[in-house]
């Protein structure tokens, strides 16, 4: 299948943003609170970031165009600046006084935000997140490297060393949404603590779905959403905020703040991992002529097979809601008959019982 950027550029014509509550990250999510119009979509279709899907063209500007001011440590062309409120003692105090502080007030200091955001920046954000989902979508389908990375991330690497990634990352796109603010902090309408306000309110499963006990599956579940294609699940997760504004442009900006933020933390674990075992890495390869085909959950669960991860599979099972009976490739070969012959005992019992 041919992906190119160009064919990125149109997503976030979604329109509504979606009360958070206690469901489950993939879970329907259907409130009775909705804010803003219907979902709209450039070709009258539902939409996502994947890349058969495309970001806003109101949002977008050509790669020639989008003046970077600064970057993050992904991709190592500028210097990056330092990141506010990066300690985790900072963060701390803000989560803790975020926690008491009254709705009302909230919103109020969010929406000092928006109005200081600059749009060409929210454009470059989205300019990246079109190659990151690119690549990420591109980086799971070749041979079993999602297999290969949910293995690494269940079970190999330390829970400590997840949340150190993260907060890592988190200081990084802070950094981001100050500099899109620059306007505010240097007439002193906004602060520091407002940005992070702002980042809690939007992507508000951090820190204890994303840096909590079930940190290695909200990563996992939102890497296969984002790249494997499934779009009402990738709408659930970029549509679920809690905001109150009837705005487009304010939607645009706050569904753009949660996309790029979800997309450069799973993309950012992605690479460290690609950079660790030495293959895989980025090259940000847009070329149209460029063929390659995306991968299923089904498909994982064969590469899970073969590799003999049997947590892998039990993930896909538990998590991504896989119904191992029956299951055929596309040789019409079964998920049972593949493990019996790969040799793989238990997962023979896994699927038989």
């Amino acid at each position: 299948m041919s992906r190119s950027v160009k064919d990125l550029r149109e997503l976030i014509n979604i329109s509504r943003l979606s009360f958070h509550g206690e469901d489950g990250l993939h879970e329907s999510d259907e409130r009775d609170e909705i804010v803003g119009h219907k979902y709209l979509f450039q070709n009258g279709e539902n939409s996502s970031l994947h890349p058969d899907v495309k970001l806003p063209t109101c949002l977008i500007k050509p790669a020639e165009d989008i003046e970077q001011p600064r970057t993050s440590l992904r991709n190592g062309h500028f210097k990056p600046l330092p990141a506010i409120n990066s300690s985790k003692t900072s963060k701390e105090c803000v989560i803790n006084k975020t926690d008491s502080m009254e709705p009302n007030l909230v919103y109020q200091k969010c929406n000092c935000i928006l109005q200081y955001i600059d749009g060409s920046v929210v454009s470059s954000w989205l300019h990246r997140s079109n190659e990151c989902v690119q690549w990420l979508s591109k980086w799971v389908s070749t041979k079993e490297f999602f297999v290969r990375f949910a293995k690494f991330w269940l079970t190999e690497m330390d829970r400590q060393k997840q949340g150190e990634l993260v907060e890592m990352e988190v200081g990084i796109i802070l950094d981001e949404i100050a500099f899109s603010v620059q306007d505010g902090l240097r007439c002193k309408k906004v602060t520091q603590q407002d940005v992070m306000l702002f980042f809690l309110l939007i992507v508000w499963e951090y820190p204890s779905k994303i840096c909590g006990p079930q940190s290695s599956m909200f990563v996992l579940n939102t890497l296969a959403t984002l790249a494997s294609g499934r779009k009402d699940r990738y709408r659930t997760l970029l549509s679920n905020v809690k905001f109150a504004t009837k705005s487009p442009e304010q939607i645009h900006w706050i569904l753009s703040v949660r996309a790029f933020a979800l997309i450069s933390i799973v993309t950012a674990l992605v690479k460290f991992y690609a950079s660790l075992i030495g293959h895989g890495l980025p090259n940000h390869d847009t070329d149209d002529s460029s063929e390659w085909h995306s991968k299923s959950i089904e498909d994982f669960a064969f590469d899970a097979v073969r590799l003999g991860c049997l947590n892998v599979l039990v993930y896909l099972v538990e998590e991504q809601n896989l119904e191992t009976s029956g299951l055929k490739n596309k040789e019409q070969l079964s998920l049972l008959f593949c493990a019996v012959t790969c040799g793989q005992a238990d997962i023979v019992r896994y699927i038989l019982k």
